[in-house]
């Protein structure tokens, strides 16, 4: 080092240049920094602080240079997922303008909630990438870019399967741990039977990792017992015959199944769900969607207790204003007949 100090910058620029090389590759970084900056090399001395992974002098030397942050934010979001610090990298790839690697760092976050049966932490990461990818689309009318409708429908399948890991959340903690039931009372058992019946409407034949459905067609099957729902019960039970049930499982279920026979074929009253756009009775269950049998208006779920709300979703002419539509909404229902035409409905297919 005192070798560097005394060599004259104008005169010895190749030498210091061959010193603060030394220096870096002995591991002494306060005397390569000062040979970088004897030479006045930020860029250098930047790419000093990234390779010895000195992030906060790295930082700082971005503050005072802002050309210079574009050096540092990818190898720092590699360095914190390195380091198992990966909401810090999740940001740190968006700032490098990588956010198909910060979509990858959420994708292994929810990879491994769902190996350690973490489902309400998967549901969430699968919300955060939901959100994020409906960010990254660019037109959300026209749709005319490849990676816009590739991105749209990244949103669609992550919102999907955030809904789904909620509910099985529900339907995991309910059978693993058995004393929540005892605890929380009806209301608990009510919000894993709707949990439940969500998970068959929705899953369809899609496979999500991590998911038992014997853990949701058992739930289904004796919860409805439980609520007299008993034609529910009857499908839940035969479509458990068709899967490989625990043996804890068998004797109880074989017993559930033999006591239906002496009970109604029909759901109890005042257990199916109404539709609130066509007033419908619906099943309690449909394989086919959640959604009503009939005009195929989708179910609005309260993700809390995943009961049905009575909400019904519409598209406001386009001739209408904003702030009108804001007015109309807000302002009471006419009177039966003070005029307005009642009612209209179109459809679009």
């Amino acid at each position: 080092m005192e070798i560097c100090k005394n060599l004259d910058k104008s005169k010895h620029t190749p030498e210091i240049e061959l010193c603060a090389l030394h220096f870096k590759k002995a591991g002494h970084h306060t005397f390569a920094k000062q040979a970088f900056l004897r030479l006045g090399d930020i860029k250098g001395l930047m790419k000093l602080h990234v390779d010895c992974q000195k992030w906060d002098e790295a930082q700082m030397l971005a503050q005072q240079n802002p050309g210079m942050e574009s050096l540092i934010n990818l190898p720092y979001a590699d360095w914190l997922s390195a380091n198992d610090r990966f909401e810090e990298a999740q940001e740190a790839y968006k700032k490098a303008n990588r956010p198909d690697m910060a979509l990858r760092i959420i994708e292994f976050l929810s990879e491994n909630a769902i190996s350690e049966k973490r489902f309400q932490d998967a549901a969430q990461y699968y919300w955060i990438l939901a959100t994020e990818s409906l960010k990254l689309v660019q037109d959300t009318e026209g749709l005319t870019k490849k990676e816009d409708s590739k991105y749209m429908n990244d949103y669609e399948e992550y919102l999907k399967l955030a809904e789904i890991y909620q509910a099985y959340n529900l339907v995991s903690r309910y059978l693993e741990e058995s004393y929540r039931a005892m605890i929380q009372g009806e209301l608990y058992n009510e919000s894993v039977f709707n949990a439940a019946r969500f998970l068959v409407n929705n899953l369809g034949k899609r496979q999500p990792s991590g998911i038992n459905i014997v853990y949701v067609y058992y739930a289904l099957a004796t919860l409805a017992f439980k609520f007299e729902a008993f034609k529910t019960a009857r499908e839940a039970f035969e479509k458990l015959q068709s899967l490989k049930i625990p043996p804890k499982w068998v004797g109880q279920v074989d017993m559930q199944h033999l006591k239906l026979r002496a009970k109604p074929f029909q759901d109890k009253e005042g257990l199916a769900m109404t539709c609130n756009r066509c007033i419908t009775v619906n099943p309690l269950t449909n394989s086919a969607g959640d959604h009503c049998t009939t005009c195929g208006c989708n179910i609005v779920r309260n993700f809390g207790s995943f009961d049905s709300l009575p909400l019904v979703e519409f598209t406001p002419d386009p001739s209408i204003t904003p702030v009108r539509v804001k007015e109309l909404l807000k302002a009471d229902a006419p009177m039966h007949g003070a005029g307005g035409g009642g009612w209209n409905q179109r459809v679009s297919e």
